[in-house]
């Protein structure tokens, strides 16, 4: 027995070594790796843009503020991708991001050769991102908290349209062509104020919205409305588009429309760009249900301003255009229907004619909240 002891003590010290040795082999070697094309693909629905330009400005007098709208949303609803940002989340690594790429694509579709581990993969990521610096891209070390989200509480118009993808893909080992194609969906919107001012001698406008998501969870395809986002709007100018074409007529021979009146100056528009509303609204007004808000400040000739805080019922859905019209009264207040006009002209002073019945209210707009000579501070808690 004693010599056995030694025999077997040397015996099981030489086995452990060999079973030591596999183990430090097995960390240090790499995984093999398998040859994957992802084709990216934009979609989304421009058609619907289209139809709202033409529901909303389809005379010929409307034309200018057409056109000014089109050439300010062109690098938003537009197809062409600067740069995309995607990432790979092992589902037997309980969705840890395993692989990760930016990259530039310049084009509506665009193949990437990628080298992955065969695993059970969801990928998701992000495209327009260094032109809309508002907007950033979260969390990607793990699935659940990869989100887009506005930077700030005061946001910024985004300057592009904003795209995001998803998907599942299985890789397999030694399997020679594997190809995955995943769809760019666009996740913003845009919405325009339109303003008829022949009756209100404006001197400056500015519009803030409120009610539009401040987030997008990416792999789980929702929206957050859990910060009080405010979506800051540029003015667009329309006095450079008078007169642009050539093939236009003069102003004064622009046909009449009967749903915008013959203006006479110039009408003024913001426009904002953000994620969209939700499809639904909490708050009801005037037995009408609110989704979002337009809240309007109107500096009159006499330095006096004009709040007013517009309701609107209808949703922005993403990849859209929402375009809203409405007429400016003499004290800077926002009316929804255009002021009674007498026939004989676009005055709108008393005439001997008899008045032009108002055209029908834009459906839109639910409510409508006006304070007369409003300050910064002043606060208003309108009854919904």
């Amino acid at each position: 027995m004693k010599r056995f002891i030694p025999v077997l003590s040397c015996w099981l010290t030489a086995l452990l070594f060999v079973v030591a040795a596999g183990s430090c082999h097995h960390q240090v070697e790499p995984d093999p790796t398998e040859s994957v094309n992802l084709l990216c693909r934009v979609s989304y629905p421009i058609p619907d843009v289209t139809a709202e330009l033409n529901e909303k400005l389809s005379y010929l007098k409307d034309q200018p503020i057409r056109k000014a709208l089109v050439l300010y949303t062109d690098p938003i609803f537009n197809p062409k991708v600067q740069d995309i940002d995607i990432s790979f989340f092992d589902q037997r690594q309980h969705g840890a991001r395993t692989f990760h790429e930016t990259n530039v694509m310049n084009a509506e579709e665009k193949l990437f050769p990628l080298d992955l581990v065969a695993s059970d993969y969801r990928f998701g990521g992000a495209a327009n991102l260094s032109p809309t610096p508002s907007v950033k891209l979260t969390g990607g070390e793990n699935e659940k908290e990869l989100v887009l989200m506005q930077a700030s509480d005061a946001g910024d118009p985004h300057r592009a349209g904003m795209f995001t993808f998803r998907h599942r893909a299985y890789v397999k080992k030694d399997t020679p062509s594997q190809e995955y194609t995943t769809a760019l969906c666009m996740v913003n919107a845009a919405a325009a104020l339109i303003l008829n001012r022949d009756s209100c001698d404006v001197t400056a406008i500015s519009a803030t919205y409120e009610g539009f998501a401040d987030s997008f969870n990416i792999l789980d395809s929702l929206y957050s409305y859990d910060r009080n986002l405010v979506v800051n709007t540029d003015p667009i100018d329309v006095t450079p588009y008078l007169r642009s074409d050539e093939d236009l007529p003069m102003q004064s021979e622009w046909g009449y429309d009967p749903a915008w009146i013959q203006w006479v100056k110039t009408p003024l528009m913001v426009c904002g760009v953000s994620f969209p509303t939700r499809n639904f609204g909490t708050d009801v007004i005037n037995g009408k249900v609110v989704i979002w808000t337009i809240h309007l400040l109107v500096t009159l000739a006499d330095g006096s301003v004009t709040r007013n805080d517009i309701f609107i019922g209808q949703p922005v859905m993403a990849g859209h255009l929402k375009i809203i019209k409405g007429w400016l009264l003499k004290d800077g207040s926002f009316a929804a229907t255009p002021p009674l006009v007498p026939q004989g002209g676009p005055s709108y002073e008393p005439g001997p004619d008899p008045p032009t019945p108002p055209s029908p209210e834009d459906e839109a707009v639910v409510g409508i909240s006006v304070m007369l000579n409003w300050r910064p501070g002043m606060s208003y808690e309108p009854e919904l």
